[in-house]
């Protein structure tokens, strides 16, 4: 039967003939294939229609430096390059490109093979860079060519360690690389892509080539894609993305050899799977741990069964969380580009987590390193290895193409990925299973051999003192040190806590049996030592182990009258510790916690043994503090708590007994409270008695009816006064770690009320004990006994886990708390003067009527170094005015002595703080401070625009990247030229940032700058070098010593969102002074004390912002004003216990930069609030975005890394606050000092002028038209 058809006529004189009995996909399929014209397959990057075979256009572009690689490679080029893969190769439709390498194929993960230490690898090499803490390794003096097999199992072991590793000067020809890339996994072979002719498998990576191939990549949209991948597609590779993650068996290790390098700009951005993990709460963790995510494909393909239903992705589904095989540590394995949704939860909330997780990937800078591939000799290149399934990357493409960027790339596809966690071991998630069981499951299936039973981790590491305690007492320890309960014993779900003893059982106080006088114990003791007037009592003299009943009852009575106890060179075996405990009451069994082998009740306290398991000390304590700090601020035993508050029947006794003990440091530190509660006034203890408080418990567990709603504690109403049954006396039952609100009163009364009482506890020496555990003779430890009704204690982390710390802890469960409204307080029980806040007092401010209330306050808080006068979000410290001996005793041997050479009086100490009569205290105050216009000159207007005295002084002059940051090389800024500060001025104008190494620059001369540059800011709250105001000082050390809580997990969180996540330190995106009047225009740091590695600054160009606008947007914002708020608040004068407020200024949102006359986006993320003349929905809506351009887009930003110089010289930095953020990296976490001074010139008052140009405009540069 002939075949039927039907001839449509086009425009050339080619015919379509459709075969109505062919199938549609298989007619669709010959169309495509037979017609160059349609794109084969489609990608987010650009419809680019390649011919199959090399590409003579190519080679006409091909730089010089490539093609001389390529061809000593032997490698025939003559007809074409790159090579295009034959149309014939490329699929189609979905299922053909699923079928691509979809079954397992073996795979030897070479780092497993690999010498842990790297000795062949690392020992061969010139030298070992580091170039961040957390990420990225540079290593010199090694050809990648010339490696042995056992340097590249090293090299694979390294990259699996350090996510990225760099090799500078290579001479690598592509089959080389081809065959390194071989070595390491299989090679992976894409039919989409072009690749080096002759060469399948070695992608050719050249944005030069693929734009004149109609690609759509622009200044403008090069970073869309980190927005949303949805909306907004991505061009080139400017997204962060992993690659290949669609595989089977997705890429490992992919190697990037550059052979033709732009001479600014083009860097890659790499970012730690490992880092972004940790960053996560452990809840999250677990939550996350066994989830399951769908992966796509860049490219896109026709659905068989619908081919003209558009394109679409391959799909395959991994492990959210995945575990490298050589490392075994687990790694986030998500990206923003090809991650579509989570498994098992609902669209909104996969969204929801998914961008959360992105946002950790982009936004951490301390999980991440930039890389400058800077030029080298000719017929060399460079080399990056990484690997994908522990990272994401991205290219800058702030080059735009102007320069050739050429290289080549190799990947090895490695194994499929798993997820094998301790703690949910061979889970899957099963679609069909209720949530709730599913995540039981994750709880119940742990690593028995981790989780269950004796540790032999722990043995491993057991003090001899804590072995010879445990085996004179017959303890079984050959199996392992210490137990942990089975896993199936820990409750999952908030109902099962609450059923854990729900009903009140009897409970008699032993202490109620005792002798007032306790003649039994005393008499039999050598000495009775008060440690303090209030609290702590030590008896020596008496072992714990011999007590009569009698003497354990009158000891009960003294631990309820003095707090705490303590009882030195103690020979106390475990169980006899816990025996003490029964005897006064129902001994605590806790679910989660290690314990003495075969004696439940008798918790190990062992840091050690915590760090060992990957525990961090000052990781878990801190972590949610960001959030509300009412809620999470102290979490562990690092911070002020209170023992199972949240129990019907709350700890009693507790009895400490430690074994290990430092031979400095780790002391204890408990507050009373009774001592607490006498510290009110009456009026407020009146108001207080009979209030009931809602307390919480430490471990969060899964609410049943809300599986996916996140972690809740355990919560349970008691007294905020309660009455100790024993004493009779009131005690403030409260602590910031386990308390949640007062019942009664307002949130905001109960925030106010409790960290006033919170601060009473911790602010108060009067009301605390610290104890020091020394080490005592050999076979004997130090006990503390203490009550938690009446009690806060902390331990003090200072020894670091230097030394080993061992101790055993019973706590005995005691009453139903309750509040006896005839009880009395401490004091005056004990007949001692109550103070009556209405009495006129000379020592004390007195509370007069006729004088205005205001004026009250001020006095009050002048009077008294304990109150803070202004609030700053940012750093809540108590620093006492003057010089500061503290300082003194950590300053680095560098900074002392370029202090030393300015003849800087350190005798008294250092930093220096302003005296708080300067300091204001109320908005009116704050506001005069530089409310006038003040005279100021631009000294860039004066300069040279070629800067010649400047620039021809220098022996280098360095473009860090394309659009901002230039380094000078051979100028000392001590010796400038009035001409030259004025070109120096100018070059910041335009460059943003500009950068000076190896400085011998004095503080004295770094002030001297400043006043040249503008008028300098003199701060009234920040520290500054003694004697030398307005030269401020940036010392996180010290701000460390002096309470900022700054830690790995926090200190980025003010990037999302500064009204809910407080910033710590200067670690999120800012601009110094915008509250000014006149706001900062220049500052220059100077780091004279730079750690070996990381604590590197960011900035952010505010012209590079203002140029990713569409033209429409920018026509919209051009003109508008917004309100900027400070750092620091104040109080109101009209009501001035409504709360600390922050002076608002207006400012163009929009402004001119007086000298360049370009346009910049003058916001940030902290401290620009609202946009006037739109409603707060639009403006919120606005900044957002206008926040992400200058945060995502990589391309705008320069990142520099402050590296250690010659003795006495230090580097600056030198920027423009009214074209610029920047923010600091706090990857160090503070383990090498990192010390400077900082100098801040303040501009003129901020202008917009509707004639100025953007930079790009003025600099001739294409604008994107966004038709």
């Amino acid at each position: 039967m002939a075949t039927k058809t039907q001839t449509y006529q086009h425009n050339t004189d080619a015919s379509l003939t459709v075969h109505d009995d062919v199938s549609i996909d298989k007619q669709i399929e010959k169309l495509i294939r037979s017609h160059k014209e349609l794109s084969i397959t489609r990608s987010n990057e650009a419809n680019i229609n390649f011919e199959g075979g090399p590409d003579s256009e190519g080679l006409k572009l091909l730089p010089a430096s490539s093609r001389k690689r390529i061809e000593a490679d032997g490698l025939d080029i003559s007809k074409g390059y790159p090579e295009i893969p034959p149309r014939t190769q490329i699929p189609i439709f979905v299922d053909e490109a699923h079928a691509i390498r979809a079954e397992d194929v073996p795979y030897i993960e070479r780092g497993k093979n690999a010498d842990p230490e790297k000795k062949a690898l690392l020992g061969a090499a010139k030298e070992v860079i580091h170039l961040t803490k957390n990420v990225g390794t540079e290593i010199v003096g090694l050809q990648l060519a010339d490696l042995t097999d056992q340097q590249k199992d090293e090299l694979a072991l390294l990259v699996a360690e350090r996510v990225v590793v760099f090799f500078r000067d290579q001479k690598l020809p592509p089959t080389k690389q081809h065959e390194l890339g071989s070595y390491l996994g299989n090679i992976e072979y894409h039919a989409q892509v072009p690749h080096v002719t002759g060469l399948p498998g070695a992608t050719v990576i050249w944005n030069d080539y693929i734009n004149k191939k109609d690609s759509k990549l622009n200044f403008a949209n090069a970073n869309l894609a980190n927005w949303d991948t949805l909306r907004y597609p991505g061009y080139g590779n400017q997204g962060w993305h992993t690659d290949l993650v669609h595989e089977h068996q997705p890429a490992g290790y992919t190697h990037l050899h550059l052979d033709a390098i732009p001479s600014i700009g083009g860097d890659t951005i790499w970012s730690s799977g490992y880092g972004a993990y940790d960053k996560l709460s452990d809840e999250f963790k677990k939550f996350l741990d066994g989830k399951k995510a769908v992966y796509v494909s860049s490219h896109a393909y026709l659905d068989r069964e619908d081919p003209l239903g558009g394109p679409k992705k391959i799909e395959r589904v991994h492990p959210l969380v995945r575990t490298h095989p050589a490392t075994g540590w687990k790694s986030l394995y998500v990206n923003r580009g090809l991650t579509k949704r989570i498994i098992g939860v609902s669209p909104v909330e996969s969204d929801l987590i998914l961008n959360y997780l992105f946002d950790i990937y982009e936004k951490n800078a301390d999980i991440q390193v930039r890389f400058k591939w800077s030029p080298t000799k000719e017929g060399y290149g460079t080399s990056a290895i990484w690997d994908n399934r522990i990272s994401q990357h991205r290219a800058v493409w702030d080059h735009e193409g102007e320069e050739s960027r050429h290289g080549t790339r190799v990947t090895s596809l490695a194994e499929v990925p798993f997820f094998d966690p301790e703690s949910n071991k061979n889970f899957e998630i099963v679609d069909d299973l209720p949530v709730e069981q599913q995540l039981e499951t994750i709880f119940r299936n742990r690593n028995s051999k981790t989780l269950t039973g004796p540790d032999p981790v722990g043995l491993e590491i057991l003090p001899e003192s804590t072995k010879k305690r445990l085996e004179d007492d017959n303890i079984e320890i050959s199996q392992g040190y210490p137990e942990i309960p089975p896993s199936e014993n820990i409750p999952i779900y908030v109902d099962e806590v609450l059923k854990i003893r729900s009903f009140e059982t009897p409970y008699d106080d032993k202490a109620k049996n005792a002798d007032p006088e306790k003649k039994a114990l005393f008499g039999a003791a050598k000495e009775v030592i008060h440690l303090t007037k209030n609290i702590g009592t030590e008896i020596v003299g008496l072992q714990l182990v011999d007590l009569t009943d009698e003497q354990k009852n009158e000891l009960a009575l003294l631990v309820s009258e003095r707090v705490v106890v303590f009882f030195r060179n103690q020979k106390l075996p475990p169980s006899q510790q816990k025996a003490l405990g029964s005897y006064w009451g129902k001994v605590e069994v806790h679910p989660q916690a290690t314990h003495v082998n075969g004696i439940p009740g008798t918790t190990v306290l062992w840091s050690d043994y915590s760090k060992k398991k990957g525990n961090k000390a000052n990781f878990a304590n801190n972590g949610l503090q960001n959030w509300d700090v009412l809620r999470y601020q102290h979490q562990g035993p690092f911070a002020w708590h209170t023992d199972l508050v949240h129990e019907l029947q709350p700890a009693g006794y507790t009895h400490l007994h430690l074994d290990a003990i430092p031979s400095l440091g780790g002391d204890t530190t408990w507050a009373s409270g009774y001592a607490a509660y006498d510290k009110l006034s009456d009026e407020f203890k009146n108001f207080l008695d009979g209030k009931q408080v809602e307390l919480q418990s430490l471990h969060g567990y899964i609410d049943r009816n809300d599986p996916l709603g996140g972690p809740k504690q355990v919560s349970r109403v008691h007294p905020l006064v309660r009455t100790h049954p024993v004493t009779g006396w009131k005690s403030l039952f409260i602590n910031r770690g386990h308390i949640k609100r007062i019942i009664g009163v307002s949130p905001v009364e109960s925030d106010l009320i409790l960290n006033y009482l919170f601060d009473i506890f911790e602010k108060n020496a009067d009301v605390q004990v610290r104890f020091n555990w020394q080490p005592t003779q050999e076979g004997y430890g130090t006990s503390a006994i203490w009550d938690n009704r009446v009690s806060q204690h902390k331990n003090i982390f200072d020894y670091e886990g230097d030394e080993p710390r061992h101790g055993t802890r019973v706590t005995t469960l005691a009453e139903v708390p309750y509040f006896d409204p005839n009880s009395k307080s401490q004091r005056e029980a004990l007949g001692k003067p109550i103070y009556k806040w209405d009495v006129k007092d000379n020592s004390s401010l007195s509370i007069v009527n006729d004088i205005p209330i205001d004026q009250q306050i001020e006095n009050l808080i002048r009077a008294h170094n304990d109150l803070k006068i202004t609030n700053n979000g940012n750093l809540k410290l108590r620093i006492n005015p003057g010089p500061d001996p503290e300082g003194l005793k950590i300053l680095s041997k560098s900074t002392r002595e370029r202090l030393e050479a300015d003849n800087i009086d350190l005798s008294v100490g250092y930093p220096e703080t302003p005296p708080r009569a300067e300091i204001p205290v109320y908005l009116d105050q704050a506001y005069a401070i530089r409310a006038e216009d003040a005279p100021y000159i631009e000294r860039a207007k004066n300069a040279d625009p070629e800067k010649k005295a400047l620039l021809g002084a220098a022996k280098e002059v360095i473009h860090l990247t394309k659009n901002v940051g230039t380094e000078i090389v051979g100028l000392q800024l001590a010796d400038l030229t009035d001409q030259q500060k004025d070109e120096l001025a100018l070059l910041v104008a335009e460059r943003v940032v500009v950068f000076f190494r190896d400085q011998k620059l004095l503080p004295s001369e770094q002030l001297e700058l400043g006043k040249y540059l503008g008028n300098i800011e003199y701060h009234p709250q920040t520290t500054h070098v003694t004697g030398l105001p307005g030269n401020s000082v940036i010392w996180n050390d010290y701000f460390s010593l002096k309470g900022v809580n700054i830690n790995y997990e926090n200190n980025n969180l003010g990037n999302w969102d500064s009204l809910r996540y407080p910033a710590r330190g200067t670690q999120v995106w800012h601009t110094d002074l915008v509250h000014e009047h006149q706001p900062a225009g220049y500052t220059h740091l100077h780091i004279d004390s730079v750690p070996t590695t990381g604590d590197d600054t960011l900035w952010a160009s505010g012209y590079g912002a203002y140029d990713k606008l569409s033209d429409e947007f920018k026509k919209f914002l051009d003109g508008k004003k917004a309100v900027y708020v400070s750092a620091h608040a104040y109080l109101d004068r009209e009501d001035p216990l409504g709360g600390p407020k922050r002076i608002e200024r207006v400012h163009p949102l929009v402004r001119t930069h007086p000298a360049t006359g370009w346009k910049s986006l003058f916001i940030n993320r902290a401290m620009t609030r609202r946009i006037i003349g739109v409603s707060p929905v639009e403006s919120d809506l606005i900044l957002n975005y206008l926040f992400d351009i200058y945060e995502k887009n990589a391309d705008i930003q320069v990142r520099f890394k402050w590296s250690p110089t010659k003795e006495g010289y230090g580097t600056s930095a030198i920027w423009d606050n009214r074209i610029s953020q920047h923010r600091s990296v706090w990857d160090n976490e503070g383990a090498e000092s990192r010390h400077g001074t900082r100098v801040t010139s303040l501009a003129e008052v901020p202008f917009f002028d509707p004639e100025s140009k953007s930079q790009r405009e003025a600099l001739g540069k294409p604008i994107h038209q966004w038709e």
